[in-house]
């Protein structure tokens, strides 16, 4: 991204300045500074904004809309709209002459010595202007004046500085929204009226112009950020759109006609600022500087699809009008900044598709303006050996590249492919480089996008690109920087080794070498000797003699690195030897002896001397079998009984390729799981001294075992034969799949061990619902028990009171609980033992009742022992004993039914006006049972109740009143009366009047009843003409609190009226 201006190609956001938090900012004439009276909260805000400072590439999938938020001063001011030119040119005559022209933007084409004049597209300043320097809303903090004696000459001050502010944004119609800081004493005693008089006599919007905030350390500031938050994204839309608007008004005079360009081209002549044969912006050009203003004004109000449009249109205008119509050519610099606007614009248009999950859109929007760059090159005659041809790709290839390397994303997910990206821009440079371009330029640049590919296909784990390009870094850093290549080839190496392929790790061998040689790495030099050393393709051979005959062999060249002998390289480094491993069987019971033979064979045509040889498992550290070079006659070697992290050692003959060396024993493990040779290990002398390299075990060799008279036995075949599986002993946990809610059960295990413990643990999840365990031993409630193996073991298991998934995890243990036996789970299904149709009725603000009808669904006969409902107390609501449950001891069969009655009684009706649905939610009724007979154990259901909450009063009593009859065209005197019942509380209500064609309203149809004192009444009235004779019913009229949470009653008499002629 750095070949391209930060503003045209971040993400847009709307522009916001937040001034008052700054320590260092003058305080307005006549009030309080909030930094010095309240340094902890400023710092603490505008920390808040410091994070929407920051302008982004892409943002992140949740992270809701943003705006860029910009501290200022007090008294910072906006940058003029419109201005005269040639007011810095030295020529009084050419001064005059341009200062006679209409004053413009200085970022216009038809500005003399703007940045655009006379052929210029687009500027990255306006993006700045508009995201930076001219805000859609300016947010300012004030000190509310304390309410003392000068109490009014404050607020005249704040009022004066509010409607000052506003003045002086009005010109570019930024939005202004004031915070004003209040102590916690006179916010707690209400701001409200106060806030409502300084907003209107400042002049300001009434849809939250103006907001008070408490400087107390407990009030929620984050919620209220939040609503600012809102709040200001409402009104940055509205201002972005109302300039969108005066774009459009302006359609009309692009492209400017003759008599606009004219004189300013005549007086740009005079003052020397414009060349005899310079062209001026063509109309295309013009378009294009339209779509691309309206795109980016769209997309600071986040409407995406209609930015999405409009910078398509862009892209088209640019890619197949202008560019065939402007004769400017690269590397001209008009003709360089078009290319980088196409490039923005297809980056803008790519981000916008995956912002609305079209990934194919992205990537063909992509393979379209790759498609395009190559034939305008073409168009414009650029040779495949030009640098131009390629420079302008690869810019576009590590722009996109960037993209998606900040969406951090796989390429399913949002259709582009960070390293190929990468790659393709390495690609685009090294062709640039091999052009005759600047080397050291193309090849930096080169170097870079391949190594950012490397790290983003090791990102995504994909092993062969990153390898891919790995070779390639390589190859860029081979002809100067060959330290740098080595360790490449060196990885790459290692992986090749791996998978096998002779001919790919015999010529990164030889690379590799050639590498080595120049830096003089001796370790990298034996290493690289030794894999030569191997046979080769034939293909191949002549170049490997070749390379380890350029190799030195003088002693005073290899002293240097006596004393560090080299690291022993990777698994796979080398084919001296072929080893196979088998056992007799796949699977085998812990702690029981399973036999093994190891098969090692030396390589024909290996020139290397093995001086021993040992053999691992996967995961141990220490090897299993250590072979140590001797000149014996046996060709096979007995180590009797192994357990794994011990190591059997014995001797053998290394040298000889046949007969085959053959090392059997038994592995003895005492843990379940998966076994497995994994390599050998092969001491090997080298002119560095004694050098360990590493070979692995064949995965898909026979499962053969070889007998001492040199005959196979085929083995049953099996994936692996390298591979055993120990299992645990057999271990049978009874768990009953159903279990009713609250219930209780006795769990046994049945297992052959005679070692070990097994833990029993509850998922969190059935924890938190309330099931539990327990031990005969422990009778406490527990979330995890632990039992030592034996036949006679249980457990006891608590179901949770609430139908739910119960789910166990087993897992038992050996020494104690430090190695793991063996792991399951089980998932027992919990369903209510009865069904409950509960429902509550109150018979007035005060009494009420729980009506419940019930339904035993269970299999069993089971016997009550209690039922109650359990109310919380902060519900205000008591519940008393139930009514048909008295038969404690009662027998219920499946099937039985009964009706159980709970009364209640409220402390009175709720006057709390933010009670939602939910209000009164968390009274359960209780249910007490066991299983029949006399060893039941006690278990205990839930079911949760409907809310309990009593019926809320109104606080507003609405009343009607009207004459019983009227005359056509007369008006009708309605009367509305509004009632604040309450004695502490103050009411609000807002009035709404239907209109209907029978009657005319005079008067607003919307009336707002504020701050009903207590027991305060109100009236109202409204004048009908009622249009037509007979009988006229009213207009409706609804009433609602201030809050809209609840609609007020309406007593309306009489509800028509009889209209007769005059």
């Amino acid at each position: 991204m750095n070949a391209y201006p930060v503003d045209l190609v971040v993400e847009l956001q709307p522009c916001v300045h937040a001034s008052g938090l700054l320590p260092d900012d003058a305080a307005p004439p006549g009030l309080a500074h909030p930094p010095t009276e309240h340094p902890a909260l400023c710092a603490a805000l505008a920390e808040a904004l410091a994070p929407r400072t920051r302008a982004a590439l892409w943002t992140a999938a949740g992270a809701g809309e943003r705006v860029r938020a910009t501290l200022v001063h007090r008294d910072h001011t906006l940058p003029p709209a419109r201005m005269r030119a040639g007011q810095r040119v030295p020529d009084a005559a050419a001064r005059r002459a341009l200062a006679a022209l209409p004053p413009r933007s200085p970022l216009s084409p038809l500005f003399p010595g703007g940045p655009l004049f006379p052929d210029g597209l687009v500027t990255p300043s306006w993006i700045r202007k508009h995201g930076e320097y001219i805000p859609a809303v300016r947010l300012a903090f004030f000190c509310m004046p304390p309410d003392r004696g000068d109490t009014l000459a404050k607020d005249a001050a704040l009022i004066e500085a509010l409607t000052a502010l506003r003045a002086s944004l009005a010109p570019r119609g930024t939005r202004l929204v004031a915070v004003l800081l209040c102590e916690p004493v006179l916010y707690a005693q209400g701001v409200d009226a106060r806030v409502a008089h300084v907003r209107r006599a400042a002049g300001l919007d009434t849809r939250g112009a103006v907001y008070a905030l408490s400087t107390a350390a407990h009030a929620d500031h984050a919620a209220f950020l939040r609503h600012i938050h809102t709040r200001v994204l409402a009104l940055a839309r509205d201002v972005y759109r109302e300039r969108a608007r005066h774009v459009r008004r302006h359609r009309a005079r692009c492209p400017p006609p003759p008599s606009v360009v004219q004189p300013v081209l005549q007086a740009a002549a005079h003052a020397q600022l414009l060349a005899p044969a310079q062209p001026v912006l063509s109309a295309p050009g013009w378009n294009v500087r339209l779509f691309f203003k309206l795109g980016a004004l769209a997309e600071w109000q986040a409407d995406y699809g209609e930015a999405r449009a409009l910078y398509e249109d862009a892209y088209r205008e640019l890619m197949d009008v202008y560019f065939r119509a402007s004769p400017a050519k690269p590397p001209a610099r008009r003709c360089v900044e078009a290319q980088v606007l196409a490039d923005a614009l297809v980056l803008r248009l790519v981000r916008l598709h995956l912002y609305a999950h079209a990934p194919a859109r992205a990537r063909a929007q992509l393979e379209q303006h790759i498609a395009a760059i190559d034939a305008q090159c073409a168009a414009w005659g650029l040779a495949p050996t030009a640098p131009e041809r390629w420079a302008w790709p690869a810019k576009a290839y590590g722009l996109l590249a960037e993209l998606a390397h900040e969406a951090q994303r796989p390429p399913s997910v949002h259709g582009l492919d960070e390293g190929l990206l990468y790659y393709h821009a390495a690609l685009c440079h090294l062709e640039a480089l091999r052009c005759a371009a600047p080397a050291d330029a193309a090849r930096g640049a080169a170097v870079s996008c391949l190594s950012a590919a490397y790290d983003a296909f090791r990102h995504t784990q994909r092993a062969r690109l990153a390898h891919w390009a790995a070779v390639r870094l390589a190859q860029a850093y081979l002809p100067a920087k060959p330290a740098q290549a080595l360790p490449f080839l060196e990885r790459t190496l290692r992986w090749y080794r791996r998978d096998g392929w002779p001919m790919l790790r015999a010529r990164l061998a030889l690379t590799a070498l050639a590498a080595a040689l120049p830096c003089e790495d001796r370790a990298a030099v034996a290493r690289l000797a030794l894999e030569l050393q191997q046979p080769v393709p034939p293909s191949l051979a002549r170049e490997a003699h070749d390379a380890l005959a350029r190799v030195p062999s003088e002693p005073a060249w290899w002293a240097a690195a006596r004393d560090a002998p080299p690291p022993p390289p990777d698994t796979g480094a080398v084919r001296l030897v072929g080893v196979r491993a088998v056992f007799a069987r796949a699977q085998a019971v812990a702690s029981e002896p399973m036999p093994f033979q190891v098969v090692v064979g030396t390589a024909r045509g290996a020139r290397a001397t093995v001086l021993a040889l040992s053999v691992h498992l996967a995961g141990e550290a220490a090897p299993l079998v250590h072979i140590e070079a001797a000149p014996t006659a046996t060709r096979t070697v007995s180590v009797g009984d192994v357990p794994p992290g011990s190591t059997a050692h014995g001797h053998a003959d290394l040298a000889r390729a046949a007969p085959l060396l053959v090392v059997q024993g038994r592995l003895v493990a005492s843990v379940p799981g998966p076994v497995a040779f994994s390599h050998a290990t092969l001491r090997v002398a080298s002119a560095l001294g004694p050098v360990e390299l590493a070979v692995p075990v064949e995965r898909h060799a026979p499962a053969e075992w070889h007998l001492p008279s040199r005959q196979r036995v085929p083995l049953p075949p099996r994936p692996e034969a390298r591979a055993l599986l120990v299992v645990p002993p057999p271990l049978d946990v009874r768990v009953p799949t159903t279990l009713l809610c609250g219930e209780v059960t006795q769990v046994a295990l049945h297992t052959r061990a005679t070692s070990g413990a097994l833990v029993v643990a509850l998922a969190p999840e059935s924890a938190q619902a309330g099931a539990a365990l327990g031990t005969e031993a422990a009778a406490a409630a527990h979330a995890r028990v632990e039992l030592p193996l034996a036949d006679a073991a249980s457990f006891w298991l608590r179901a949770p009171p609430t139908p739910s998934m119960l789910r166990l995890q087993m897992h038992s243990t050996r020494g104690g609980g430090a190695l793991p036996h063996t792991q399951r789970e089980h998932s027992v299904r919990v369903v209510p033992a009865f069904t409950v149709r509960a429902q509550v009725h109150w018979t007035d603000a005060w009494r009420g009742h729980v009506h419940a009808d019930v339904q035993y669904v269970g299999d069993a006969p089971i016997e009550l022992d209690g039922v109650c409902v359990d109310v919380p107390r902060a519900l205000g609501v008591q519940a008393h004993a139930t009514l048909g449950a008295d038969d404690a001891r009662r027998v219920w069969a499946p099937h039985d039914t009964g009706t159980w009655i709970t009364p209640l009684a409220a402390a009175g009706p709720s006057a709390d006006a933010d009670a939602g649905a939910g209000a009164g939610a968390g009274a359960t009724l209780r249910v007490a049972w066991r299983r029949a007979g006399a060893a039941g154990a006690a278990c205990e259901a839930h079911w949760p109740l409907p809310p309990l909450r009593a019926p809320r009063a109104p606080a507003v009593r609405i009343s009607v009143a009207a004459p019983a009859d009227g005359v056509v065209g007369a008006p009708v005197r309605v009367t509305v009366t509004a009632h604040n019942t309450s004695a502490e509380h103050v009411a609000d209500a807002r009035l709404q009047v239907e209109r209907v064609d029978a009657c005319w309203l005079a008067g607003a149809s919307r009336q707002a009843l504020p701050l009903l004192l207590p027991h305060e009444t109100r009236t109202l009235t409204w004048l009908l003409y009622p249009q037509r004779t007979g009988l006229c019913r009213l207009p409706v009229l609804r009433a609602w609190d201030e809050g809209g949470a609840q609609e007020l009653p309406v007593h309306v008499a009489p509800r028509a009226v009889y209209v007769r002629l005059p």
